[in-house]
Formats: structure tokens, C-alpha cells, sequence
């Protein structure tokens, strides 16, 4: 998987996570712009504490040309302290077309392609910095929402749009229904478009802390820090 989409995958894992805090944050301030749909989100997942399911993924280039599909399964356990120095923690395995998992442990984040032979080692905080992803899973104040994004809607999305053009996004639609979120699309500044597709989602299950646990296999390439 080429560096660029595997950007745009974190981002929108992440833009996820960001929406599931912001809605709450949010509705709760009574921003405006934001149609009641956020008020009904907001009742569902004032107590978000963990998240699993399954997502289906597609790219597409500016021209709406398809680059890529994939489906896989996700994991995320928010941190839901106001400690803005603990990091959550999450885990995206892409199962189609390839194998490849994502892991952010709440310090550093391990990307291993299996067909490459290769895993890729990152600081959570610093590759995910000027991102959607630096709110990943973690408990933020509504002003900190408010002076990164604009929030606005349009029919059942809600969209996001950074108020600084410093993390390679221009805008982030949330799509509601049935007063849960279903699906994310993350528009990158060339135009790229990533849309998830989020299928049986569970909230609040006990997840094991193995799942955010990363060793690097025997034998492979381990690139970073």
C-alpha cells in the first residue's frame, strides 16, 4: 500500500473516532450550524468508551476514478480522561485485498504489510499531528473542537472542514442514520476521496488489551523509529 493511502487510511479511521467525540462535544454546546441529528447522535454515544466492527473502504481519485477497495475489521478504545498526555489506542486490520494491520498501542503506531515483509514504526503523537487523527480516541474539550474545525451539515451529513489546510484534508462528511453514524468520507487536498462504510458496529464490549499490542514478527524488515 503506497504511503499516501495509508495516510488517508489513518486519517479517516480517525476522522471516525473525531466524529463519535465531536458529535457529543458539540451538541451539547448547541453550536448552530449543526442539524438536531447531531442532538440524536449525541443521546447514543455520550458514553462511547469502546468501538469494534467491520468497514468497507473505497479511494477514488479527483476524476471519481476507483483506485481501491478494501474491507477489513477496526478496534478503538478512546481515552476518556481529560489526561491529555495518555493517548487512546485503536487497531485496523484491512483483510481484503490484502493483509494489513494498523495498530496505534497509545505511543507509537505499527503499520505491517505481510506480503512486504515489512512493518513501519511511527510516534502516534507526531505522525498524527495537523491530522483529524490527533483527536484519535482521545477526550477533548469543545474548545479544542471549535478552533480546529468549522462545523456545518447538509440533509443527513454533517461536515467537518479544518480551519487551518495543514493535515492534507479539506473536509471530512459524516453520514447519519437511524441516529447512528454509517459511513465517513474524507476528501484529501488533491481531491482524493476516501469513503468507510461502517457495518455491525458494538459499542462498549470489553476489548482485550492484546489487540493494541504489536511484537514485530521474526525474520521481517522493521523501518522507523
Amino acid at each position: 500500500m503506497k504511503l499516501s493511502t495509508i495516510k488517508l487510511t489513518l486519517i479517516a479511521a480517525a476522522a471516525f473516532s473525531t466524529a463519535l467525540f465531536s458529535t457529543v462535544s458539540i451538541a451539547s454546546n448547541a453550536i448552530s450550524t449543526v442539524s438536531g441529528r447531531i442532538d440524536e447522535l449525541n443521546n447514543y454515544l455520550a458514553n462511547l468508551v469502546t468501538l469494534q466492527g467491520s468497514f468497507k473502504q473505497q479511494v477514488k481519485d479527483s476524476s471519481g476514478r476507483m483506485i481501491e477497495r478494501s474491507s477489513g475489521k477496526l478496534y478503538i478504545a478512546r481515552n476518556s480522561t481529560q489526561d491529555n498526555s495518555t493517548q487512546g489506542k485503536f487497531r485496523w486490520d484491512t483483510i481484503t485485498p490484502y493483509p494489513q494491520q494498523i495498530i496505534g498501542d497509545g505511543n507509537k503506531i505499527w503499520i505491517y504489510d505481510p506480503d512486504l515483509e515489512q512493518v513501519t514504526v511511527r510516534s502516534q503523537g507526531d505522525s498524527l499531528a495537523n491530522t483529524p487523527a490527533a483527536l484519535l480516541t482521545e477526550s477533548r474539550g469543545v474548545d479544542d473542537i471549535e478552533k480546529n474545525f468549522i462545523i456545518t451539515s447538509k440533509e443527513n451529513w454533517v461536515v467537518l472542514t479544518p480551519r487551518k489546510q495543514e493535515g492534507g484534508f479539506e473536509k471530512i462528511e459524516l453520514w447519519l442514520g437511524g441516529g447512528r453514524l454509517k459511513m465517513v468520507e474524507v476528501v484529501d487536498s488533491l481531491g482524493q476521496q476516501t469513503s468507510i462504510e461502517f457495518i455491525n458496529l458494538n459499542y462498549n464490549k470489553p476489548l482485550s488489551s492484546d489487540l493494541f499490542i504489536f511484537t514485530p514478527p521474526a525474520g521481517v524488515d522493521v523501518v522507523g523509529e
